[in-house]
């Protein structure tokens, strides 16, 4: 199981996931349209700053606020960067680095940051949220098989959430042991976690077990208890010798002349959902312009495809392992 960050665009207002009338002159939907006069900072209520062609004044979607107008400056400044190939990740990687150093500084000079405001509140720490274009799902979650076939998905409209992938697990769970043995999942150990406080989840306990993917594995805590004696992919301590295979070494080594030791190899691919994820990338451009709708039919046909792929695949693989 994992999530990827592909949705579709919705409605510009941030708490609504509708479509929006058009994604690039009418970014609203039908209920939230009137928006669209309004300053596009997301809670000012002011009314968009009006504008003099003859006299050169370029059209705003921000009130007259100046603040408010220097956002707007700003977002006109970096759309435009952006349609430059390639410049968007050069200033985003800028951006960043300038970040760092200055929260260096001013950790060093013991300065507390202030973040920009959000709204009519015009102080605080909270991120300014903008609706001057259409908004954007957060991404899918995914749910396949080991070998490589998708089970099931779902869309997320906030980012990915302890609590929503919780949901999306009881969504695909019609009972207890509908579940698969093992489910692995980059954030095992906070699923783990949850569930065990869940009265009503707990079920799934006797059924399944949430382990690491083993990518993620190595660079989670090596303190984290729970984890590591809980959510370990490959454990060698006989805790679960279905996901371990032991190999027995034959002969001896070339250079030292001694005996080989015993390997073990992982029984299951536990990276198939990040493989499959690297597969949808390639849709990422068109999925993304799309509506719910089409972006909804195009996926499906898109795994219901790779199904078949990868069942058709086993199925010539495991014929010419029995003719062999």
């Amino acid at each position: 199981m994992d999530g990827i960050k592909i949705g579709h665009a919705k409605c510009a207002y941030p708490p609504c996931s509708s479509n929006p009338l058009d994604t690039s002159t009418r970014r609203f939907c039908l209920d939230h349209e009137h928006y669209h006069s309004l300053c596009g900072v997301f809670g000012c209520d002011r009314d968009r700053k009006p504008f003099d062609e003859e006299e050169g004044e370029e059209p705003t979607q921000a009130c007259e606020r100046e603040d408010h107008q220097l956002l707007w400056r700003r977002w006109v400044k970096f759309k435009g960067q952006l349609k430059v190939g390639g410049f968007g990740r050069v200033m985003r990687e800028k951006s960043q680095r300038e970040k760092r150093k200055m929260r260096g500084r001013k950790v060093e000079s013991g300065e507390e940051s202030e973040g920009e405001g959000e709204g009519e509140g015009g102080g605080g720490s909270r991120k300014t949220v903008n609706m001057w274009s259409a908004g954007q799902m957060a991404g899918i979650q995914l749910f396949i098989h080991a070998c490589g076939c998708p089970i099931a998905w779902e869309k997320f409209y906030t980012p990915e959430s302890t609590s929503e992938v919780l949901s999306f697990l009881s969504s695909i769970s019609s009972t207890p042991s509908s579940l698969p043995s093992y489910i692995a999942y980059d954030r095992a150990c906070e699923i783990l976690a949850a569930v065990t406080e869940e009265p009503d989840l707990q079920h799934w306990l006797s059924d399944t077990k949430f382990i690491v993917d083993a990518w993620h594995f190595a660079g989670h805590s090596k303190v984290d208890e729970l984890c590591r004696k809980f959510c370990d992919p490959a454990p060698l301590d006989g805790s679960a010798p279905d996901l371990v295979v032991p190999l027995v070494a034959k002969g001896r080594g070339r250079r030292t002349g001694e005996e080989q030791k015993r390997v073990h190899r992982r029984a299951f691919n536990t990276e198939a959902a990040e493989q499959l994820n690297s597969w949808l990338v390639g849709f990422a451009p068109i999925l993304r312009s799309m509506r719910a709708d089409n972006f909804d039919f195009l996926l499906a046909v898109l795994l219901r495809r790779r199904f078949a792929s990868r069942a058709e695949s086993l199925e010539r693989k495991h014929k010419g392992t029995k003719v062999g």
